[in-house]
């Protein structure tokens, strides 16, 4: 018999950046998969289905649940620049620039396939977005034994 459980999860990573390139700010989290992700992510096992292909960032702290399907305060949709598959799981990553999501403190990250959101995170400490840094955005899926 093979003992087909898997755990997923994983990481966000945020690192913000001054127009000088020195790190004023940086936050990780762990992400909850959604119910959609679990399926999302099993059809990519399966062959059929696709990597996440945009990040989007808001401004709602609340518990990610299950169920979820999008982003509780929206502020801005990222398409993802980098994608780096490894092994047991793929590494996404999103750029945002100086003149995007300013004004706002960014607390929630979610990775999406189109519209369906696979994972989303709530940092424990925001980033306050401005004109006067950039913001990386790292989202890392894992497939582990329990």
């Amino acid at each position: 018999m093979i003992d087909s459980q898997v755990h997923i999860g994983g990481n966000i990573r945020v690192e913000a950046r001054d127009r000088s390139g020195r790190v004023v700010a940086r936050a990780e989290t762990k992400n909850l998969v959604t119910d959609v992700g679990l399926q999302s992510i099993a059809d990519m096992i399966g062959g059929v289905g696709r990597f996440p292909d945009n990040i989007r960032v808001g401004t709602d702290g609340s518990a990610t649940t299950a169920g979820m399907l999008a982003l509780q305060n929206e502020v801005e949709k990222l398409v993802v620049e980098r994608r780096d598959p490894r092994v047991a799981g793929v590494d996404i990553q999103a750029l945002l620039d100086f003149d995007e999501a300013n004004g706002h403190d960014l607390v929630e990250v979610a990775a999406f396939e189109g519209d369906n959101m696979i994972g989303r995170g709530v940092l424990t400490t925001p980033i306050s977005k401005s004109n006067s840094i950039q913001v990386t955005l790292s989202y890392v899926f894992q497939v582990a034994r329990p």
